[in-house]
């Protein structure tokens, strides 16, 4: 071996520089897909990280939906029987309401009886109020016999006639005064 042509070296040196520079894109390609293959180990471990959070969010979402409808079952369950004992209270309310109105109409009629049977029993007390003025008045105008008997009839006659005026209010209404010849 002898000198090597300088050609050669040029040669050999763009065939080293070119397996250098190949070499080197092979690691660098290398690099990147080490890399490349870091990230899509990192995307799947987000995005399984991401699928177990939201699997646990729909679960918590659904036990609370969950809650939330056992807990509006019971106050629609609630307010039905509070509505229901309402109902049965207003029906009670109503059945009483009822019971004393018929009960008052009861009282008013007998009241409206017992008026009208005092209005009668009143005219006949002045009726006969009246009449025992009359008697007495006509008593009072006979002439005393000596016995002293039409005395005694005309006191009793004044006592009755006092006492059943009385009874009646007669004297606080505008009767006709009884005559007072003879007494």
């Amino acid at each position: 071996g002898g000198p090597v042509p300088a050609g050669q070296i040029d040669s050999l040196r763009d065939a080293v520089y070119a397996a250098i520079s190949e070499l080197k894109t092979t690691d660098i390609e290398k690099k990147q897909l080490e890399l490349k293959a870091e990230h899509e180990k990192q995307l799947i471990g987000l995005e399984r990280k991401f699928q177990k959070q939201l699997t646990e969010a729909r679960r918590k979402n659904e036990q609370l939906i969950e809650t939330l409808r056992q807990t509006y079952e019971e106050e629609v369950e609630s307010l039905k029987v509070q509505k229901h004992e309402a109902q049965q209270a207003l029906k009670k309310v109503e059945s009483e309401r009822e019971a004393k109105r018929n009960e008052v109409e009861v009282l008013q009629s007998r009241m409206g009886t017992l008026q009208r049977d005092f209005e009668l029993r009143k005219e006949h007390a002045a009726s006969l109020h009246r009449q025992s003025e009359l008697i007495c008045d006509f008593l009072s105008r006979m002439p005393e016999p000596g016995t002293g008997a039409g005395n005694a009839v005309k006191s009793e006659l004044m006592g009755l006639n006092t006492g059943t005026a009385d009874r009646y209010g007669l004297f606080s209404q505008n009767l006709p005064p009884r005559s007072s010849q003879g007494r």
